[in-house]
């Protein structure tokens, strides 16, 4: 298996992997339009259409807690068909808030913490809560 050359298109990324079987070769590749390529015979096209995220909505911007309380903090995806909807959650100070892969916050002290939710298909789509511990 050997990694064809990444196509660069403007608003589309292409990634295509060539797999041979036998005497056949699939080509994987995950972009938005049909790009061909061809290279030899018996080579088969599989082609994913990528919808990416465009924005995240989280259910609070920010929360003021009691230490040992938590809060489950919801991220919702647009659009609603995007391809890829995972997210992650990092805390800026986890003294003093802890944030779980699920997004629930948990006090930990007495201070202020920001938790921030970013896309993994895209990282440049990001939200913010600003969390007060008291």
């Amino acid at each position: 298996m050997g990694n064809l050359p990444i196509w660069h298109v403007p608003n589309v990324s292409v990634t295509a992997t060539l797999a041979y079987v036998g005497s056949q070769a699939s080509c994987f590749c995950h972009f938005f339009h049909s790009i061909p390529y061809v290279a030899g015979t018996n080579l088969m096209t599989l082609i994913q259409v990528v919808n990416p995220v465009k924005s995240l909505k989280i259910s609070a911007k920010s929360k003021t807690l009691k230490v040992r309380k938590s809060y489950k903090l919801k991220a919702t995806i647009k659009p609603k068909n995007a391809t890829n909807k995972k997210v992650t959650y990092q805390s800026s100070n986890k003294k003093v808030a802890t944030v779980s892969k699920s997004g629930k916050i948990t006090a930990k002290k007495k201070g202020k913490a920001t938790i921030t939710v970013t896309s993994k298909s895209n990282p440049k789509v990001k939200a913010k809560c600003k969390i007060t511990v008291k």
